[in-house]
């Protein structure tokens, strides 16, 4: 794609692109000096600076654009899954290279012995250039009606450019998938009941220590519960709150005092007899 900085935008889709048989491109603009930015999929864009343009004459500008290294990307950055109790589900992980060379991964649950509930059948392979790759992931839940969470760690290798000797032999990258697990009651229908019923806002988020809640009841809710799980899925925190009125409720929670140790990711859970909802926490050192 050719781009004039500070002249094309998206909404008149001035910009052109080149011909994809044998790359040249042609446009007709005003006579000045403009910033040509030229920039493809899979590579590093560049910038040719002060190019003028004098009435009735044109200019020809040849660019040639380096390709970016492997890169390993993957969506979602989150696995929430929503299923009944004694059931399976499987849900798919999407890697894409969007650099040049082969990116070899491996997928694993961390600490995988203590989550029976999650398996990947095809934990490791490879993504070409420009590719993309779907990994299947599958859950099976057996015993209650309950909140899962674990991690799925993500490793992947440098370039291996078709050449032996550039192929690293050791996964270099980690990247951690969050996975949480909505079991028995708390489908999507009964988290739209419960999202009917009052709103959670959580902040600062990402924190330090102390975290402030803030709930907006559109009912008077009997009994409430609010939790904190942290990424090993291990309840560090429950506090059970009665009589709430149909009003905007908050309250504190000082980590540090409850001494809930550990940073990185924790889920916040708050739920009643219709349902659960979950916030994603990010705590700070």
């Amino acid at each position: 794609m050719e781009e004039i900085e500070s002249h094309d935008s998206g909404l008149d889709s001035s910009m052109v692109f080149t011909d994809p048989d044998v790359g040249d491109y042609h446009r007709m603009i005003e006579a000045g000096t403009y910033n040509v930015i030229f920039s493809a999929y899979g590579y590093f864009a560049d910038t040719v600076e002060g190019v003028t343009v004098n009435y009735d004459e044109s200019v020809r500008i040849n660019a040639s654009l380096k390709q970016l290294p492997p890169t390993l990307n993957f969506s979602p950055d989150t696995l929430e899954i929503f299923m009944d109790v004694s059931s399976k589900q499987t849900e798919t992980l999407e890697l894409e290279n969007s650099g040049s060379g082969i990116v070899d991964y491996m997928l694993s649950v961390d600490n995988a012995d203590s989550y029976p509930w999650i398996d990947i059948p095809a934990p490791s392979g490879t993504v070409r250039s420009m590719q993309t790759k779907n990994v299947d992931v599958e859950f099976s839940v057996t015993d209650k009606d309950s909140l899962y969470t674990c991690n799925i760690l993500l490793s992947h290798n440098g370039v291996k450019d078709y050449k032996e000797e550039d192929y690293r032999e050791n996964y270099d990258t980690v990247d951690t998938i969050p996975v949480i697990l909505h079991a028995g009651k708390n489908t999507p229908v009964a988290d739209k009941v419960i999202e009917n019923q009052f709103q959670v806002n959580c902040y600062p988020n990402p924190f330090h220590n102390k975290l402030n809640v803030v709930l907006n009841l559109a009912a008077t809710n009997r009994e409430l519960n609010i939790s904190v799980t942290n990424s090993n899925g291990e309840m560090v925190y429950s506090r059970p709150i009665k009589g709430l009125n149909s009003a905007k409720h908050e309250f504190y929670l000082d980590f540090k005092a409850e001494n809930i140790s550990g940073t990185g990711l924790f889920y916040l859970k708050i739920e009643n007899e219709t349902g659960i909802i979950v916030k994603k926490l990010l705590r700070l050192k």
